[in-house]
Parts: C-alpha cells; sequence; structure tokens
C-alpha cells in the first residue's frame, strides 16, 4: 500500500508544469506605457515599478543597435536602465506539453535630472 501511494505521488507530482523565470516577471511593454512618461516620471518612481535595472549605461551616443533593433534615444539621454526577464513554462517531467518561453528586454531613458526621456521594449523571442 506504502508503494502504491509514493508511485501515485510520484505521477501526480511530476505532472505539474514548473514555471522557471529570471529578473523582473511583471515586465511588460503595456506596464512600462501605464507607468513611464516622458518628462514626468523620475528613477526613483521607475525604481518602484521595475525594482533594480539589470544594467545601467551613460551615453552621448544618438544611436545604438541591439540584436537588430536600432533604438533611437530620445533627446537629452544620459543614463539609460535596462530591465531583463526570461521565463521558461511547461517542462514537467513525463509531460510532453510543448515548452514555452519567453524574454523581455525594456530600456529605460533619463536625462541629466534623472527625468524619463522615453523607453523601448524589445522581445527577444527566438
Amino acid at each position: 500500500m506504502r508503494a502504491l501511494v509514493i508511485c501515485l505521488l510520484f505521477f501526480l507530482l511530476s505532472g505539474c508544469a514548473q514555471n522557471i523565470g529570471t529578473g523582473n516577471h511583471d515586465l511588460s511593454p503595456r506596464l512600462a506605457s501605464l507607468t513611464l512618461h516622458a518628462g514626468q516620471t523620475t528613477r526613483g518612481q521607475a525604481f518602484q515599478v521595475f525594482g533594480s535595472p539589470s544594467t545601467i549605461s551613460y551615453t552621448d551616443q544618438v544611436l545604438w543597435p541591439y540584436a537588430g533593433h536600432e533604438i533611437l534615444y530620445p533627446p537629452g539621454t544620459r543614463e539609460i536602465w535596462s530591465y531583463f526577464a526570461s521565463s521558461v513554462t511547461g517542462m514537467a517531467p513525463l509531460s510532453y506539453s510543448p515548452v514555452r518561453s519567453r524574454r523581455q528586454l525594456i530600456k529605460v531613458f533619463f536625462d541629466e535630472r534623472g527625468i524619463v526621456t522615453g523607453w523601448d521594449a524589445i522581445p527577444l523571442n527566438n
């Protein structure tokens, strides 16, 4: 009886889909459009919504290519916060459900005063 219960639990638990992710799981262009307003949103407000950025870079360049996606810096941009999120779902053992991955990069541009000058969302799905 005990072996039957253990086998039953193994098969029931192995059917549960796993979600594996890194970065900010709530990262989406929709969230960015609702919270990031050029000329209004501050660094602190962006931090409250998105948390710590994956990277912070400083620039005086006008154009930066990323994975075939050209990002035009808004005028006055001096600092760029990059947020990266990655998630994989459907990796259940003994399951033939498809594995789905989602990767997203959002760049938030700030001027020298720490005010948002714009943002860009880059889907990184293959």
